[in-house]
């Protein structure tokens, strides 16, 4: 899950462009004229717009959207698909909205001048807020029916679904109560490949299809983990039921 509910790519192929531009900036000389470049594409600034928090006070002031679709089935067999979120259910104003004047130069993520704080102050943060209690999260879902009509741009993660025709449902309700340590933390895996029976993935057909980003994901994730594992020197074998890292 991202800030935003929309993204600044929207398939594999706006996503390579997007490494391509990241790794082509040179935040150390406040250089981002690679991302500015990206901004041509009108999908791909209003995603950036959408989707960049600016020093939010706390991660816990952020709503966070899976952004793709994934199938949902359900008992009575028809043909579903759904979102995600989750969310403070006190949250009243995320925190780090691009106002106007940032809007106009979104592409340029350097830090503020005058932002002294750590590196990771909004971690330190968020351990100092789980030491006077406990933080709550709610996780909803959005539905929509699937009808003839439908083509392909169903499947952007650059639209959004209509909260009027598909509002967000709760699905669960979760307590935060105390920090993990980096040592619990660090050899840890997330994977799309683990769904409920409820859920799946869909299959791309190209770098151009907008389910393209869950294929991605889901076979670059274990590799690119496995890289950081063996850079961090775990050396515990990286395969989840039956399915090994590449």
């Amino acid at each position: 899950m991202n800030s935003g509910g929309t993204a600044a790519f929207y398939n594999a192929r706006t996503f390579a462009q997007f490494v391509k531009a990241r790794q082509n900036s040179k935040p150390d000389k406040g250089d981002w004229r690679a991302q500015r470049e990206m901004m041509k594409n009108p999908a791909v600034y209003l995603g950036t717009v959408e989707s960049v928090r600016e020093a939010p006070d706390s991660y816990a002031d952020i709503t966070y959207y899976s952004k793709v679709v994934f199938p949902f089935r359900a008992k009575d067999g028809l043909k579903r698909f759904c979102k995600f979120r989750l969310l403070r259910p006190d949250l009243e104003r995320e925190g780090g909205l691009a106002g106007y004047d940032r809007q106009l130069r979104i592409w340029d993520q350097s830090r503020h001048p005058d932002d002294d704080r750590p590196v990771d102050y909004l971690r330190r943060e968020f351990s100092s807020r789980l030491s006077t209690g406990p933080v709550r999260y709610v996780l909803q879902m959005q539905l929509r029916d699937w009808v003839e009509s439908d083509t392909d741009e169903f499947f952007n993660c650059n639209r959004w679904w209509d909260e009027s025709m598909c509002p967000w449902l709760d699905v669960a309700n979760i307590r935060l109560d105390a920090p993990l340590s980096n040592q619990e933390m660090e050899p840890m895996r997330m994977w799309l490949g683990h769904m409920p029976s409820s859920l799946g993935l869909l299959k791309a057909h190209s770098v151009d299809d907008y389910r393209s980003l869950v294929w991605a994901r889901l076979h670059v994730y274990p590799a690119s983990q496995a890289a950081r594992a063996a850079h961090n020197r775990h050396k515990e074998p990286h395969s989840f039921d039956g399915h090994p890292y590449l």
